[in-house]
């Protein structure tokens, strides 16, 4: 199984930034925000989702 979604990012702000690895990692956890909102996918664990997709921003060390 997996998931698609489109995700737009404002140019401006990422063209701006000194450092645009941890708004990246921002946006994309707002977003995902916005899909539990949106719909309620069957047989998929949002949180633990997002839970695993933060965690690996701070492995990472972009948050």
């Amino acid at each position: 199984m997996y998931l698609t979604f489109d995700l737009r990012l404002d140019f401006e702000k990422y063209l701006n930034s000194p450092e645009p690895k941890p708004l990246f990692a921002q946006d994309a956890l707002a977003s995902l925000e916005t899909i539990s909102k949106v719909k309620k996918i069957k047989d998929f664990d949002l949180v633990r989702f997002k839970t695993d997709f933060q965690q690996f921003f701070q492995e990472t060390g972009w948050l």
